[in-house]
């Protein structure tokens, strides 16, 4: 009788090629650590440059936000009763005023 499983004769590696296997995996580790620093150095980069350029919008905007607002009170005390009434504007004839009852009570009322 003759055996059908096959005997398959394992292969070690010499010294030589495990050196060539170790170098190359070192490499390949080595390169992929650089990569991954790059990536990680860009990535911060980027980020300051748009926290700077968030942070100059944000001042833009509240240099423009203070200027109307100096715009709106210097044109708010310069507007009298009698330009209102030029502009159409007219007296109210019946004023309600919402009050909140003391005590806790959460009701409004309409005086």
């Amino acid at each position: 009788m003759t055996s059908s499983r096959t005997h398959t004769k394992k292969r070690t590696m010499t010294l030589s090629e495990l050196r060539v296997f170790f170098v190359h995996t070192f490499g390949v580790v080595v390169v992929s650590l650089i990569l991954v620093y790059l990536y990680l150095v860009n990535a911060s980069v980027i980020s300051a440059v748009g926290r700077k350029q968030a942070q100059d919008a944000a001042s833009d905007v509240a240099t423009h936000v203070a200027d109307l607002e100096a715009q709106y009170f210097s044109l708010s005390e310069s507007l009298t009763l009698d330009e209102a009434y030029v502009l159409g504007f007219v007296e109210p004839k019946d004023t309600l005023f919402a009050l909140r009852m003391q005590g806790g009570d959460t009701r409004l009322t309409m005086r």
